[in-house]
């Protein structure tokens, strides 16, 4: 529930966050524990329905929060979210106490961008973390030397999530000298070439993989290899 309301100096807003909003909560930071805490070695025949279906759960959860993240940036872009309605001293009540935030971070619309830009950057290096966990879970181990496109790809994952997971607010590329090499990765709309050998500490950039468009590819690409694996 939230309430709102005005004084003569300054409007405000208080999120009260109901039993069900907390159990809510607590089911998504659970879901995205699960992956990090489970056993990565290849799961067994007794509880592979089980897994799987988790596996695809937290795997969609991460793109549903990636695109929940663009649909924001969107609308900050189109003027949609105003300063005025938006910069407001905040309080969020909590069972063991309150949040506050004050106005003045969001006074203007590219402060507001900004911010709905660097979400975008943060929940995209949440999926890619989910997805590498996966490709732990199913037992694919990287290798850019493979053959193998699905196994370069793990690789080209692996890669990407040791550039966000080392430094998430300013990812760069994390090239291990056995990886030094160039790595092709074949996509529905395009083939991805990357010379690793030159990229390491380089900033990492998104149009180096063909952009979010790549990306997505990238996860459909591994959806499909997790259900093949399940079959």
């Amino acid at each position: 529930m939230v309430e709102s309301g005005d004084s003569w100096e300054t409007k405000f807003q208080v999120v009260w966050l109901t039993p069900r909003n907390l159990f809510q909560i607590k089911r998504v930071q659970d879901r995205f524990a699960f992956v990090g805490c489970r056993d990565t070695h290849p799961v067994s025949n007794n509880r592979r329905p089980i897994m799987f279906t988790e596996v695809l759960h937290e795997l969609e959860l991460a793109k549903q929060n990636f695109e929940f993240a663009v649909r924001m940036l969107s609308y900050c872009e189109q003027g949609f979210i105003r300063p005025d309605d938006f910069d407001t001293p905040h309080v969020t009540q909590l069972p063991n106490g309150s949040l506050r935030f004050p106005s003045g971070n969001y006074s203007d619309q590219d402060s507001i961008c900004r911010a709905a830009s660097v979400s975008v950057v943060v929940a995209f290096g949440a999926a890619v973390l989910v997805l590498d966990q996966a490709f732990e879970l199913f037992g694919t181990k990287p290798d850019g030397r493979s053959t193998d496109n699905i196994i370069r790809l793990r690789t080209l994952v692996y890669m990407i999530r040791c550039a966000y997971a080392h430094r998430t607010a300013d990812p760069r590329w994390e090239v291990h000298p056995k990886n030094r090499q160039t790595l092709i990765v074949a996509l529905p709309s395009q083939t991805i070439s990357l010379d690793l050998a030159t990229l390491n500490q380089a900033a990492f950039d998104i149009d180096c993989i063909g952009g979010y468009i790549g990306w997505f590819e990238m996860h459909a690409l591994a959806r499909e290899h997790f259900r093949k694996r399940y079959e």
